[in-house]
């Protein structure tokens, strides 16, 4: 009984698989359609590339001074001291040490 549930189920798995609508499409025609959709706009991004050579490299560098700027500039500030009441009294009831520190961006240094 079991096996001829299984050797049914079987067959009418591979049923479905066989009778499966044309809009399915197989893995090299969905990357075809990929390939084509994105075509125009790698196209375009290289036209930029080669034809503007000092605007992307500003736009590169100011992506990457930003990404470093958020990663490792911007900080909670570190209340250094031992854990008594105007600790607490600083942490609970300043906001400022507790908030992000964001120093201006052409002055990073971290140190107030």
């Amino acid at each position: 009984s079991n096996r001829c549930k299984a050797e049914m189920s079987a067959v009418s798995d591979q049923a479905v698989w066989e009778n499966l609508p044309s809009f399915f499409l197989t893995e090299t025609q969905w990357l075809d359609q990929i390939y084509n959709r994105l075509n125009p706009v790698f196209q375009t991004l290289q036209d930029i590339v080669f034809k503007r050579p000092l605007i992307c490299a500003t736009v590169t560098i100011a992506f990457g001074y930003i990404v470093w700027y958020w990663v490792f500039i911007v900080r909670k500030p570190v209340v250094y001291g031992g854990s008594g009441r105007l600790r607490h009294h600083l942490l609970t009831h300043c906001p400022i040490f507790t908030d992000f520190y964001w120093p201006t961006c052409w002055a990073v240094n971290r140190h107030v």
